[in-house]
């Protein structure tokens, strides 16, 4: 309904009091000296309760007016204040799963661990990258053996002729103590005695030096728990991470990740290290050696007389007897003694190196 003003009211009451259907304009009744002329009124209502109803209907409209919104009200939408390129970035949003935003400080591993402040005043994580290591050196040697034990002694016979003993003949074994000849031989002959060291153990006595490894940086995570309005709605406006901070914008998460569409630079860093260099195992060999000492030949079966002629037990000698007699025993003169004994080292090699563990993926948008 069309709505009406005061200026219409005021008109309709002046029209009013001018005319009227059944009289002469400006003619009255007695009765009804105030009517407006209009038609039949209202039952209880006069042309001065009607225009003051009108005026009451005006100013309701002239309030609804005044609080009904119109198209130019302040309930429409402004955009956001741009987020401030001298200190701050659009970077994109933290996906789920992922943690960030966060800065980066590297720094030499050899130095004290870096504070996070500023706009990235808290810290994340810490871990590893950048490894070097230098492969262990390996040594092998064995102590001498504590229970060596010579062999039995092998005499060796050669011709009277053979003054090198180049051609061996006949040869037997016998034990240190008194031992009877297999068959009858005449001294007058070259004689040849030796032993060896049959039985022993050695200790093993490894060394392993192990020079510098490790990490030479370390990764430092710093968060930033400022954000502003400013980027459209797949972003978030952050501080620069500038100052300590090596000036990336990124997100990380524990183990070896593909990093989001949107944070592409991509680095894995560690927060365990272990080294795990050494070296093969070291062992010993049988002891080994030869035996010192001398045997005497005796002409009787018993060892008790006639000595014919003494042999050095020596891989070495050619000793020539001078006597047609036969040897009939032998026996040692004194102890038969290993002659520094020893056991062979086995080869120890490098083995192992650094191993980093606890991987965390790294993914940067700038």
């Amino acid at each position: 309904m069309p709505q009406i003003s005061r200026t219409h009211v005021s008109l309709f009451s002046l029209l009013a009091g001018c005319y009227s259907p059944s009289q002469p304009i400006g003619a009255g009744t007695e009765s009804n000296p105030t009517s407006t002329g209009l038609g039949p009124e209202l039952p209880g209502t006069t042309s001065e309760t009607a225009t003051e109803s009108l005026t009451s209907i005006d100013d309701t409209n002239s309030a609804n007016e005044s609080t009904t919104p119109s198209d130019d009200d302040g309930a429409s939408t402004t955009d956001p204040s741009p987020c401030s390129a001298a200190t701050h970035t659009c970077a994109p949003l933290v996906p789920p799963k992922w943690n960030g935003p966060v800065g980066v400080i590297v720094t030499p591993q050899a130095e004290p661990a870096p504070t996070c402040a500023g706009d990235y005043p808290d810290f994340a994580m810490a871990g590893y990258t950048d490894f070097h290591t230098e492969p262990a050196t390996c040594g092998c040697a064995c102590d001498p053996p504590a229970n060596a034990a010579c062999s039995e002694v092998l005499f060796t016979v050669y011709s009277p002729t053979d003054d090198d003993c180049s051609n061996p003949g006949s040869t037997w074994s016998s034990v240190a103590g008194c031992s009877s000849t297999p068959f009858s031989l005449v001294s007058e002959r070259h004689w040849r005695a030796e032993a060896h060291v049959d039985s022993g153990s050695c200790v093993p006595s490894p060394t392993t030096e192990l020079g510098p490894a490790g990490p030479d940086s370390r990764v430092t995570l710093c968060e930033t728990p400022y954000t502003e309005s400013g980027c459209d709605s797949q972003e978030q406006c952050i501080p620069r991470p500038d100052g300590g901070l090596d000036g990336r914008i990124c997100i990380w998460g524990s183990g070896d990740l593909k990093c989001p569409t949107q944070w592409q630079m991509r680095d894995l860093i560690y927060q365990r290290v272990t080294d795990t260099r050494s070296c093969t195992a070291c062992t010993c060999g049988s002891a080994t050696g030869v035996c010192g000492g001398s045997m005497n030949l005796y002409s009787d079966d018993i060892c008790s007389e006639n000595l014919l002629l003494t042999v050095p037990i020596d891989a070495g000698s050619c000793v020539s007897g001078n006597s047609a007699a036969t040897v009939l025993s032998t026996q040692s003169n004194g102890s038969v003694a290993p002659q520094n004994p020893g056991c062979e080292a086995s080869e120890s090699t490098p083995i192992g190196g650094i191993e980093a563990d606890a991987p965390v993926t790294l993914c940067c948008s700038s």
